[in-house]
């Protein structure tokens, strides 16, 4: 017979050894899969961020300024910025009603170190509404009518006061 005494206490050492590091492992890969979770939604604050810099810049945007920037020329829009963002929005006219709406947005840390970053660009062309030339009133400011006026945009002339053919 052999002996065998002794030979539990290596044999338990071992096992708690394996056990301790698949736990220090199963421990690592969560903290690992936590900070891409992390990074990820950095990642689509920035965007939303972004996004939402393109939409401030639509629904703010001077048309009388745009029409005068020069065709190649650029304008900066007031950046916005907000707890760990921050953005650079700009418009650049490419042609005659084309334009080109860009927005920059950073994630950052509080000491500025920065985390994600995401860019977003939108390409409009600008379509100036055609309206009929012929109208029943023009007018470069506010009409009144006062009692008994009215205004057709319908082609017709009236019976009783202007002769056929006026």
């Amino acid at each position: 017979m052999t002996d065998r005494r002794g030979a539990a206490l290596p044999l338990v050492l071992l096992l708690v050894a394996l056990l301790g590091t698949l736990a220090g492992l199963t421990l690592l890969g969560s903290r690992i899969r936590s900070l891409a979770g992390e990074r990820s939604l950095d990642h689509v604050r920035a965007a939303a961020h972004a996004h939402g810099g393109i939409q401030q810049a639509l629904g703010t945007w001077a048309a009388l300024a745009a029409d005068t920037l020069p065709v190649g020329a650029g304008m900066a829009l007031a950046p916005s910025v907000r707890p760990g963002l921050q953005s650079t929005d700009s418009i650049l006219r490419l042609g005659q009603t084309l334009y080109l709406v860009r927005s920059a947005s950073e994630r950052v840390r509080a000491d500025g170190s920065l985390l994600a970053r995401a860019g977003i660009g939108y390409l409009l062309q600008l379509v100036r509404p055609a309206l009929p030339e012929s109208a029943a009133v023009t007018s470069a400011g506010p009409v009144t009518l006062q009692g008994r006026a009215l205004a057709s945009g319908y082609d017709s002339l009236p019976a009783a006061s202007w002769a056929a053919g006026c």
